[in-house]
């Protein structure tokens, strides 16, 4: 008797479980699709042809040209992934330079796509033959790691949408409840992942920072002869208030660069409580810099070099820089 009691009892609740499911399912269908938000990146990202890997074309001009010329070297952050040359936050330092100093400026965007922190070195070091006035090293968090492939944590993930089994295809095809429990679920699990992996990345145990560590040393033996400044992004995925998960990393990175004497401008106090969605470049799907974020790093940039280097200062038409109040407009013509 206590087998078949248990027995009903299971299959009451197994009953109970799908009518409550086919339930549910009959909601996620009441409610009407939402329209897929419409695709605004270039079709196209236009440039000179065949000089990969850089964005444009150039030489840097020689130390007695007159031109005070400024060097950015980075990876994707830097050369622009998903938005045109003109708008990367080099341009938009450029041309707030440009229009306010008394003496030509150039700057060079070396931004190379996945480049690391010393693949940048080895382009710096090209570079210094030509005595560049100012070097800008455009930093992200996974800077320190060398690898070309997806990183342990991630590369599981991405392998099951590649390849899903057939039963999870078949329910995504008839199932709305599915579609949206199992990509939230997903969804999940890659944030928890990318969390994992930037922090391995930069514990004290691990091999890629303790390597990452002597590259930074060889940033300060350049900065000895030539003025040097990192520019750390932070990672854009996330809100970037109180529960952004990489703070104490942008921490730790303060305190090495201040140990070795490098200066930083960290983006992440400039960022923070702005709607992250707006600084990506397709939100929820590609966290590189919009033409937001790079227009607000470019002024970063100029107000941290207008506040802190005398040089630059000397050549800045102070006339020429006039406050914006944060009002509205109250003309339209």
């Amino acid at each position: 008797m206590r087998i078949k009691r248990f027995l009903l009892t299971f299959v009451k609740g197994i009953i109970a479980v799908l009518i409550g499911l086919l339930i549910s399912e009959a909601l996620f269908r009441l409610i009407p699709e939402k329209n897929p938000p419409q695709f605004d990146r270039p079709q196209f990202l236009v440039g000179p042809a065949r000089i990969k890997p850089y964005r444009e074309k150039f030489e840097v001009q020689p130390p007695d040209s007159g031109v005070f010329r400024i060097v950015i070297v980075g990876d994707s952050f830097t050369w622009g992934a998903n938005v045109q040359a003109p708008y990367t936050y080099a341009s938009v330092f450029e041309g707030l330079l440009s229009s306010v100093s008394k003496v030509p400026v150039r700057v060079y965007n070396f931004g190379v796509n996945g480049a690391t922190t010393e693949e940048e070195i080895a382009t710096i070091e090209k570079i210094l033959p030509e005595r560049p006035d100012r070097i800008i090293v455009g930093y992200f968090l996974n800077d320190p790691d060398p690898e070309r492939e997806l990183p342990p944590e991630i590369e599981p993930l991405y392998r099951f949408t590649q390849n899903p089994p057939w039963w999870h295809h078949s329910l995504k095809k008839y199932s709305k409840l599915y579609r949206y429990v199992s990509f939230k679920i997903w969804a999940s699990k890659l944030t928890k992942a990318n969390i994992r992996y930037y922090h391995r990345i930069f514990s004290d145990s691990s091999p890629l920072w303790k390597r990452h560590k002597q590259a930074l040393k060889k940033l300060a033996q350049i900065r000895e002869n030539t003025p040097l400044l990192v520019l750390i992004w932070p990672h854009l995925g996330f809100p970037m208030g109180k529960s952004y998960p990489f703070s104490a990393i942008h921490a730790k990175l303060h305190t090495t660069l201040s140990q070795y004497h490098i200066p930083y401008l960290d983006l992440l106090p400039v960022f923070t409580h702005l709607d992250n969605t707006r600084l990506q470049a397709v939100p929820a799907f590609d966290p590189h810099p919009s033409e937001i974020a790079h227009r607000i790093a470019g002024e970063a940039l100029f107000g941290w070099f207008l506040q802190y280097d005398e040089k630059i200062q000397a050549l800045i038409d102070t006339a020429s820089l006039q406050p914006n109040p944060p009002i509205p407009s109250v003309r339209l013509r």
